[in-house]
């Protein structure tokens, strides 16, 4: 009888705690923190031993099975992070959510939480996850000698990132950011809501909050700052507390401005982007489209014209024809030609639809261009007024036509405006104003303020 000998078990490992990227396709960034485990992603295998039988030779003697060692299964589940498909002749690990593979002394886990120290090249590298999924990053480095988040080629990708320290010159992707410290002047950060200790990068988000703001550019949709010193806002709606010095503020709807205003700040009003010149050749381009698409359009009814008097000439004839059992070739002709041109007229009139809509869309947008530094409202309600502050209105997309005032303590608890005159536009000051609408917008700005207090 011939002996079958034991088989041990296996452990076949798809995803480690300690896995590095040694694909060739990795960049030099790329670490440990680059590969999050998607939900229900196999992560590890256990394969049961099999047992072998004893055997005998011709003489009867009994045929020893050889020793062998056995693994036992070393995967010890901490928590429903990591689930189980029992098969007949293994054990299947997947994770139950997305995140990291963990492992302490419980057993292992897929966490979604990850708290490091540093993120550099030399200690995590790039740090790359799917800001649509729920990461909650969280980086404490106190020294001020040392950043959180190092400068080079790292960066650092997360739904939800908290710094406890600075940022150097490197980039950040998050929906919701907090960074207790200050950031780099070469930095560029990405957000939907974002609160900064100390601002001196490039910014772009939805909703920000900012202490400080240095010398830093901030593209948005509402922006509030406690302290502004020579920054770049961007924003539909702008709250600021004290506007000290060489500042430009490009305020698209509202600008709250209440402490102090000190010296040489500019508030622009215009529907171009001067942050990053995009508005100038969006402008340009929509009245180029306007005016091609008024041309096309044009075309068009002029050929359904001709068209529609063409098939109206022909009306009575082609009814004739269509009662006659037996057309000659010349009839035959004409009625092809007649059924062709009311293809051609319906294909036009679809056309014409789509152009139409086409050409409504691109005049409401030139439109709001034109309209929009009308519909901008600046409040100034810092009692403290300095000198060479200066509030500029270009009514059109272009900068040849300015209107110009220097704000003074005149202009204390007043909304100033763009008014539309019978021969000009000018600037106009009220009094008249509801503080229900300042306080509408700094409620916008409440909920950051208060998660980072």
């Amino acid at each position: 009888v011939d002996k079958i000998e034991h088989k041990s078990d296996e452990i076949i490992y798809h995803r480690d705690v300690n896995e590095e990227c040694f694909d060739e396709n990795i960049n030099y960034d790329e670490g440990n923190y680059c590969k999050p485990i998607e939900k229900n992603e196999l992560l590890f295998e256990y394969i049961y031993r099999i047992l072998g039988k004893e055997g005998r030779n011709l003489r009867g003697e009994i045929l020893h099975l050889n020793p062998i060692a056995f693994f036992d299964n070393p995967f010890i589940i901490k928590d429903e992070s990591i689930y189980t498909e029992e098969l007949e002749d293994r054990i299947k690990y997947f994770s139950a959510n997305y995140g990291f593979l963990n492992k302490d002394r419980s057993g292992y886990s897929v966490t979604n939480n990850l708290k490091l120290s540093q993120v550099g090249l030399k200690t995590t590298g790039s740090i790359k996850t799917n800001t649509d999924e729920n990461i909650n990053l969280e980086i404490t480095n106190f020294d001020i000698n040392d950043d959180a988040v190092k400068s080079g080629i790292v960066n650092v990708q997360a739904s939800d990132i908290k710094v406890n320290g600075s940022i150097g010159a490197t980039k950040l992707y998050g929906r919701n950011i907090s960074i207790k410290g200050l950031t780099h002047a070469k930095s560029e950060i990405f957000a939907q809501d974002i609160f900064i200790t100390t601002h001196k990068g490039t910014l772009q988000a939805d909703t920000v909050y900012i202490k400080n703001l240095e010398n830093g550019i901030v593209i948005a949709k509402n922006v509030f700052v406690e302290n502004c010193m020579g920054g770049k806002i961007e924003a539909e709606n702008i709250y600021i507390c004290n506007l000290l010095a060489d500042n430009i503020l490009y305020p698209k709807k509202n600008l709250i401005i209440t402490n102090n205003i000190k010296f040489k700040n500019n508030i622009v009003i215009s529907p171009l982007d001067f942050i990053n010149n995009k508005s100038n050749s969006e402008t340009e381009n929509l009245t180029n489209l306007s005016l091609k698409t008024k041309s096309k359009l044009d075309n068009i009814i002029s050929q359904m014209q001709n068209y529609y008097d063409y098939l109206i000439k022909n009306q009575i004839k082609i009814i004739k024809l269509q009662k006659t059992e037996k057309l000659n070739a010349i009839d035959m002709k004409f009625s092809n030609l007649y059924r062709d041109i009311i293809k051609k007229y319906n294909h036009l009139s679809v056309l014409y639809k789509k152009l139409i809509k086409l050409k409504y869309h691109i005049d409401a947008k030139l439109n709001f261009l034109d309209e929009m530094v009308y519909n901008v409202k600046i409040y100034i309600k810092a009692e403290n007024i300095g000198e060479d502050n200066f509030l500029k209105f270009y009514p059109k997309t272009n900068t040849e036509l300015e209107l110009k005032h220097q704000i003074n303590l005149k202009d204390y608890e007043k909304v100033l405006y763009l008014e539309k005159g019978q021969q000009a536009s000018y600037i106009k000051s009220s009094h008249d104003y509801s503080e229900s609408d300042i306080e509408e917008i700094k409620i916008i700005f409440e909920k950051l303020e208060k998660d980072n207090s």
